[in-house]
C-alpha cells in the first residue's frame, strides 16, 4: 500500500472511530458511567443522582405499549433508517415514555418524565427488507400516522428497529431528586409495613435544562 492510500484509510478509520466514541448514544453513556449509582434511601434533595435498579409499573398509569412489537413497555424508542449504497440517514427516530418506578435492595423511586427524556434501550427487535404487499398491520399504522407511506417500502431499503424498557428489566437513571409524601413504597404496604411506607417516596425529576437518561445497556447499568 502507498502512503496516499495508507493515509486514506487511515482518515476513514479515523472518522469512523470518531462517530462511534462522538455519538450521542455513547455521550450518555459515558455521562452515566462518570456518575457512581446512589442506593435510593440515601438518596438527597434537589441532587444530582443516578440510581439503578428493576423497572416496575406503576398504579394508575396508562399502559404503554411498544407500536412495531406491541410489547408492554415503560418506555420504547423507534428507529427507522434507510440505507441508499454506503450511506445511512435517519428517516425518523420517536422515543414515549410513560412515568414508572425503579426499585432496587433499598427501596423505590418513581421516574417522573416530563418532556422527552433521553432513552437508551437496546435495539432487540428489527425487520428489514419489509415486503410492502405484506405490510404488518403494526407497521402500516405506525408509518401512517407519522406522515410516512408504506408503499415506499417497495423502492426503499427501510430498516425498522426498536427498543423497549419492560417490566422487571435492569436500568439505570440519572436525574433531579425530590420527595413526595403520602405514597411510599407500595409493597412495604402490601407487607404490613405501612407506617414508614406512607411516609415519603423518592422522584427523579429532569435536571433543570437538562433530560432524565435512562439506559438498559448492560455496561452501563453495572457500572459503579
Amino acid at each position: 500500500m502507498d502512503v496516499g492510500s495508507a493515509l486514506v484509510v487511515s482518515a476513514m478509520a479515523a472518522v469512523v472511530l470518531f462517530g462511534v466514541f462522538f455519538n450521542d448514544t455513547a455521550v450518555l453513556r459515558r455521562k452515566l458511567r462518570k456518575i457512581g449509582a446512589a442506593p435510593i434511601r440515601d438518596l438527597r434533595e434537589e441532587s444530582t443522582a443516578r440510581i439503578r435498579g428493576t423497572v416496575e409499573i406503576l398504579a394508575h398509569e396508562p399502559q404503554l405499549f411498544a407500536p412495531l412489537s406491541g410489547r408492554a413497555c415503560t418506555a420504547f424508542v423507534v428507529l427507522i433508517t434507510e440505507h441508499v449504497g454506503s450511506s445511512t440517514r435517519t428517516v425518523l427516530r420517536e422515543t414515549q415514555c410513560v412515568d414508572f418506578l425503579v426499585r432496587d435492595t433499598t427501596g423505590v423511586a418513581r421516574i417522573a418524565v416530563h418532556g422527552e427524556p433521553n432513552v437508551d434501550a437496546a435495539f432487540d427487535f428489527e425487520i428489514r427488507n419489509v415486503d410492502a404487499s405484506q405490510v404488518d398491520p403494526r407497521i402500516d399504522y405506525f408509518m401512517r400516522t407519522r406522515g410516512l407511506d408504506p408503499t415506499s417500502m417497495k423502492t426503499r431499503n427501510l430498516v425498522f428497529q426498536e427498543g423497549v424498557l419492560a417490566i422487571g428489566e435492569s436500568i439505570t437513571a440519572l436525574g433531579r431528586v425530590s420527595f413526595e409524601e403520602g405514597v411510599g413504597d407500595p409493597k412495604a404496604i402490601d407487607a404490613g409495613y405501612r407506617e414508614s411506607a406512607l411516609r415519603r417516596r423518592a422522584v427523579l425529576l429532569p435536571p433543570v435544562d437538562e433530560s432524565l437518561i435512562l439506559s438498559d445497556h448492560v455496561r452501563t447499568v453495572r457500572s459503579s
